[in-house]
């Protein structure tokens, strides 16, 4: 394994160095499991690895190519030995070196500059940003990136958040066959989720029954909640800061029949699946598509 790779003449080539998995702070990034070499490995024995002078970055080729046996996000960081940052490149298929940097999981920035989220700071803040603190470098996702894994007491929070908007749901869920408006229930539900300890809605919450059940980011109206009408509501609560989003759809007056009852069984046995099919490690997108080719096995893929 090399040393303090950045005091090392480029270009280089050796068949006894190796790349090594990195934590980057994230659940079994530093377990890579290779029982035929040292733990961490993932380069194979007797590959070549060569690195060459880059601009902004090093690059690196390994011969013969291989496919990691380690499922790899983007920006994943691959250590070599020493404080020197490996990140995936998908579009040029390679590793890219940053050296000098603290290692993390993010494009690295020079620690002399700033850095502002281009994604919402507006082109005339970053100018008066400039004027304030000096040198500023434009980052992408950077916050995103550090939310997406919630520590213990963020997941108490937002347990907390989903369990008073149910509890919400059920003191007025009795209204649903009073006739009331589609305004009305929505109000009373978003006043339960306030007295039950949320700090405010989590979003504007969507009340829509009969026809309007059928438009996904429908605005609540004056129009009154029939029998035998299917009603979805789409509500969440704010708890310390954190949300909850939870959708469910109702029949007023008995059980659905004909075409509805089938839609109701059909998005059930999804749900099912879709929940059975959540674990660590598992990507959104296979979940996501676990659920949709139950709805397509129905003959709805377009609906």
């Amino acid at each position: 394994i090399l040393g303090t790779f950045q005091n090392l003449a480029l270009p280089l080539t050796s068949t006894s160095d190796a790349l090594v998995i990195y934590n980057t702070g994230q659940p079994g990034a530093d377990a890579y499991d290779d029982t035929a070499g040292p733990p961490n490995v993932i380069t194979p024995p007797g590959t070549t690895i060569t690195i060459t002078a880059g601009t902004p970055e090093d690059h690196v080729a390994i011969n013969p190519a291989f496919r990691f046996a380690y499922p790899s996000p983007d920006d994943r960081v691959y250590l070599v030995s020493g404080p020197v940052s490996w990140f995936c490149d998908p579009a040029l298929g390679t590793l890219r070196r940053d050296s000098g940097y603290p290692i993390q999981a993010t494009e690295p920035v020079s620690s002399s500059a700033g850095t502002l989220e281009a994604d919402h700071v507006s082109w005339n803040d970053s100018r008066q940003w400039r004027e304030l603190v000096g040198e500023v470098l434009p980052t992408s996702g950077q916050v995103e990136a550090l939310r997406e894994i919630k520590d213990a007491g963020e997941v108490d929070r937002v347990a907390r958040a989903a369990a008073i908007a149910d509890a919400a749901l059920g003191d007025v869920l009795a209204m649903l066959s009073s006739g009331v408006t589609e305004s009305q229930l929505a109000l009373e539900l978003d006043a339960a989720m306030c007295r039950g300890g949320a700090e405010s809605v989590a979003f504007e919450t969507i009340v829509a029954a009969g026809p309007n059940s059928a438009k996904p980011h429908h605005h609540p109206t004056d129009r009154r909640i029939g029998r035998g009408e299917a009603v979805v509501i789409d509500f969440g609560a704010t708890f310390d800061g954190y949300r909850s989003d939870m959708t469910r759809t109702f029949y007023v007056g008995g059980e659905p029949e004909g075409e509805l009852a089938k839609v109701f069984d059909v998005v059930a046995d999804a749900q099912a699946l879709g929940v059975a099919a959540v674990a660590p490690g598992v990507a959104c997108s296979k979940v996501d598509a676990i659920c949709r080719d139950v709805i397509a096995a129905a003959g709805w893929a377009e609906r």
